[in-house]
């Protein structure tokens, strides 16, 4: 339990801006079909983006969210991508529903666990060798 707590005392957000015009292209053509889905039905999209090294490698990947009334289910929050760095290319390795997302201090494999906000409370993400997954 006092584990647990630790953990959550040192949890960073990731603050995702608006800013970083490469990762939201990345995004952006990764997304395609949903993003040309959500402007047909006169959706705005938004896409909002923050670098962090989450395996230790020194190359920062991307975690990003898209902010639109049409792929944004109500309670069940907005997809949450996570791309892994691969020199100049990235490619993604984890998409989930949610609110926001946090760094955990602790590491599965070499990865950041992160934590994962919605409105049913929060989720661990872990790495499993290839990708991120969830369990609550």
């Amino acid at each position: 339990m006092s584990g647990t707590i630790v953990a959550l005392l040192l949890m960073q957000a990731i603050e995702l801006g608006s800013g970083d015009g490469q990762a939201k292209a990345l995004v952006m053509a990764d997304q395609a079909r949903d993003v040309a889905m959500a402007r047909q039905a006169g959706a705005t999209v938004d896409v909002f983006t923050a670098r962090a090294d989450l395996n230790g490698d020194g190359a920062k990947e991307i975690v990003a969210q898209i902010s639109s009334g049409f792929l944004c289910p109500g309670a069940g929050g907005c997809p949450l991508l996570i791309y892994k760095a691969e020199g100049a290319r990235f490619s993604r390795v984890g998409q989930f529903m949610g609110d926001g997302v946090d760094l955990l201090p602790t590491r599965t494999s070499g990865w950041r666990d992160l934590n994962l906000v919605d409105q049913r409370g929060t989720a661990r993400l872990r790495w499993n060798g290839k990708a991120y997954v969830a369990g609550r």
